[in-house]
């Protein structure tokens, strides 16, 4: 699947002094954070040279106080961006981005600005029912002719919804399933069936896939889409796959 693409202007900014202290420079601002199901790309503001000499960004497990995942410091103003891997799926995040003063720019430490995120969930199938039935199609001489053809129908495993500072969060809108001909190995635009999107509402109904050649080997491939408002990612959550073979009969 193609990774996700933020395209932004970047420009140095000039960061204030703390409302409390003089001494101390203003908080980094956070642009953006863009996801995957195991990574997330942070954006941060790009400060002035004479008053940074680059950035400490830390990633916590859940709020600002939990486990440290990774922490990052930055030898230069210029570095405004990170992508940190090998993230849990279907997880909130805290990031945290501070300015380091410049030598000679009056700062003597930095504000800390904060951040939460949720990565993507990994949604996987959880069943294929399959059977054959007659299908109606039209042959090389222009009849119309009945054909024994199997169908495939795609259960997937719900993303639950996590509970989050007494915050509700489902992180998933709706379901996006294709099924390809051929091997996990052979996934590709020209070995593409058919998509079909699974809402909420009509998951447990699961998707149908008709008609399908009999004793064929198809993968499906499942993944989350969010819908820009319950969920806490921004980003393409990345595919599982399934594979299955129809009846001879």
């Amino acid at each position: 699947m193609a990774a996700a693409t933020l395209l932004f202007a970047a420009s140095s900014v000039f960061v204030a002094c703390s409302d409390d202290d003089d001494s101390m420079m203003g908080p980094v601002g956070i642009n953006s954070i863009v996801t995957t199901t195991s990574s997330a790309s942070v954006y941060w503001t790009n400060v002035d040279a004479n008053n940074c000499d680059g950035y400490k960004v830390i990633l916590h497990e859940g709020g600002r106080d939990g486990a440290v995942v990774e922490e990052v410091t930055t030898s230069s103003a210029k570095e405004t961006n990170h992508n940190f891997t090998n993230l849990k799926a279907n997880t909130v995040y805290t990031v945290s981005a501070q300015g380091i003063p410049a030598q000679g720019s009056g700062f003597s430490s930095a504000d800390i600005a904060y951040r939460q995120f949720m990565t993507a969930p990994l949604v996987t199938t959880a069943s294929v029912s399959m059977g054959s039935r007659i299908n109606r199609e039209v042959d090389e001489n222009g009849e119309i002719v009945e054909v024994l053809r199997a169908f495939a129908r795609v259960f997937v495993n719900q993303v639950a919804p996590t509970v989050f500072d007494n915050v509700t969060i489902s992180n998933c809108g709706s379901y996006f399933i294709t099924v390809y001909e051929g091997t996990e190995d052979e996934v590709g635009n020209d070995t593409k069936v058919k998509d079909i999107t699974l809402t909420l509402k009509n998951v447990a109904d699961g998707a149908e896939f008709f008609p399908l050649k009999l004793n064929t080997t198809y993968t499906v491939a499942t993944r989350a889409v969010s819908d820009g408002a319950s969920c806490w990612y921004t980003g393409n959550a990345t595919a599982s796959y399934y594979t299955f073979t129809t009846p001879a009969n």
